[in-house]
């Protein structure tokens, strides 16, 4: 599986969303590929799932990948641990192919 984490210049807060976003897949027992950028790229960059700062003007159908997420706050390990789980349940309840 590969997460995409952006944020506008991909200089700071996609690289601060990546680290707590490794935290929590460790944390899991999950194994997934999470690569930093910043918007312009990150539509290039095929991925599984997106992870957003809350404000970061970004058109979600254009991504494609099962879905984005959205988080408040970037350094709040809870609430991207909740927003992920939820996500892998429906993505497997949906039948995405998980990899």
């Amino acid at each position: 599986m590969k997460i995409v984490t952006l944020c506008t210049c991909g200089l700071g807060t996609c690289f601060a969303l990546k680290i707590k976003v490794e935290e929590v897949l460790e944390s899991l027992g999950l194994s997934c590929e999470v690569l930093p950028c910043d918007l312009s790229s990150g539509f290039l960059e095929a991925a599984d799932l997106y992870v957003v700062p809350y404000g970061l003007d970004v058109d979600v159908n254009s991504l494609g990948g099962f879905g984005v997420l959205v988080i408040e706050d970037v350094l709040d390990t809870e609430e991207i641990e909740k927003k992920l789980q939820e996500s892998f349940e429906n993505m497997k309840r949906s039948g995405y192919p998980w990899k």
